[in-house]
């Protein structure tokens, strides 16, 4: 008997030790007729929005962490409550990582440096999506396809060579692209607005760039079927922030 107890008070201690890690206070009490199932389940349920099952669930409403670089692939794909993520420290996020995070609104990335494929597809109701200094990626393939609600994106570095994929930008309200290169034009799929019903596509949205490089761009392959929506940044201050 008295090894039973000793057992179940050793299990009962490490559950509070790990509950407490996720940010529960109240103490697990064991249960000798259900077992540890019970703290288990305490356990995943403790923690706030942060927690296994709602993780699970998709249930998730907002996400901070200050420690994590990078966010792996399919992270957070399909959690539709997903309102919020803060993120200081991330520097990369991998593919398809908020896919389908249909209310995801606010972000704090200041560190990011490059994205994958997908990452924001269907992300409707981002309306903004500025970056830092400290970015210089890629936009894959539908990166943010479908993101229906977003009106601007600054890009402070586009990878020249790499440049921006079919679809990357295929969102039906963008009305400003702000893009801050100084050296080169990126290259650039012939289809990276998506298809013909987007706002780019039917001359409604214009594409900002430094005002010694709106010729290049002009000029530039993919890029030229927009040198009329083409201006200068410099000339635009309210709108790119100079």
């Amino acid at each position: 008997m008295s090894e039973y107890i000793a057992d179940s008070a050793a299990l009962t201690h490490t559950a509070d030790r790990i509950r407490a890690k996720t940010g529960g206070t109240d103490p697990i009490t064991w249960d000798a007729a259900k077992g540890f199932g019970d703290a288990i389940d305490a356990i995943q349920e403790s923690g706030g929005a942060d927690t296994l099952t709602s993780r699970i669930t998709g249930s998730i409403t907002a996400y901070s962490n200050d420690t994590i670089t990078t966010i792996i692939g399919h992270s957070f794909a399909t959690c539709g409550a997903l309102a919020s993520v803060d993120l200081p420290k991330v520097k990369v996020i991998k593919h398809n990582a908020f896919l389908d995070c249909i209310k995801l609104a606010n972000l704090n990335l200041p560190a990011l440096q490059r994205i994958e494929y997908h990452t924001f597809r269907n992300c409707r109701s981002i309306t903004e999506f500025i970056t830092t200094s400290n970015f210089n990626s890629r936009l894959d393939a539908s990166t943010f396809e479908g993101c229906s609600g977003l009106k601007k994106a600054d890009f402070y570095k586009i990878d020249v060579n790499q440049g921006i994929s079919s679809y990357a930008l295929a969102c039906a309200n963008l009305v400003t692209l702000i893009i801050r290169n100084t050296d080169a034009v990126p290259i650039a799929s012939y289809n990276i607005f998506g298809g013909a019903s987007t706002k780019m596509n039917t001359g409604e949205g214009y594409i900002y760039v430094p005002a010694t490089m709106v010729a290049s761009y002009k000029a530039a392959t993919n890029w030229s079927k927009y040198a009329d929506q083409i201006r200068a940044i410099e000339d635009y201050p309210d709108i790119t922030g100079g």
